[in-house]
This record gives C-alpha cells, sequence and structure tokens, in this order.
C-alpha cells in the first residue's frame, strides 16, 4: 500500500503546480485551452513513468517464506549438502 502512495503523491502533487504555472507562462495554452487536457495527461504519464521505478526501488523485493506454509511438494526440500530447507525466498 506505502509503494502505491509513494508513486502516485508526485503525479497528483506536482501535476496541479506544473500546469498552474503552464497555463500563466505558456501563451498557447492561454490560446488554445483545448490543449489543457493532453497536456496534463502527457504530465500525469511522465510522472507515473518516472515515479513507479523509484518507488518499487524504495522497498525490497525479496521475502522470504517458510517451506511448510506452502504446496505439499515444497515440504522435504534439501539444499545440495543435504540439509532440509525451512525458509525459502522469493520475488515479489
Amino acid at each position: 500500500v506505502t509503494s502505491r502512495v509513494v508513486m502516485a503523491a508526485p503525479a497528483a502533487c506536482l501535476t496541479p503546480l506544473i500546469m498552474s504555472h503552464l497555463e500563466r507562462k505558456w501563451a498557447l495554452l492561454q490560446r488554445r485551452p483545448s490543449l489543457i487536457f493532453p497536456v496534463q495527461v502527457s504530465i500525469v504519464g511522465l510522472m507515473l513513468w518516472v515515479c513507479t521505478p523509484m518507488a518499487c526501488a524504495l522497498f525490497t523485493q525479496k521475502k522470504a517464506v517458510q517451506l511448510d506454509r506452502l504446496e505439499p511438494h515444497f515440504h522435504g526440500l534439501r539444499d545440495r549438502q543435504g540439509q532440509p530447507l525451512k525458509i525459502g525466498w522469493f520475488n515479489k
């Protein structure tokens, strides 16, 4: 849940600020208000495209799970030395 908030926060917070600045400074948007929507959607898309990898990188990508909590064919697995495995790792 936290990563989703981190991904969406820049687009939700910075887009209105950027659009406000562009609407005041960019004469094209004042002359053609029909361009406001495509510009705004492009800014949001760019923000999400840039922020999503960064938000994913903030959190660990590997998680441990006890093998006895998984399907039966994972029970009794052994490592190369023949020792029973208790924990398995997976990529989230």
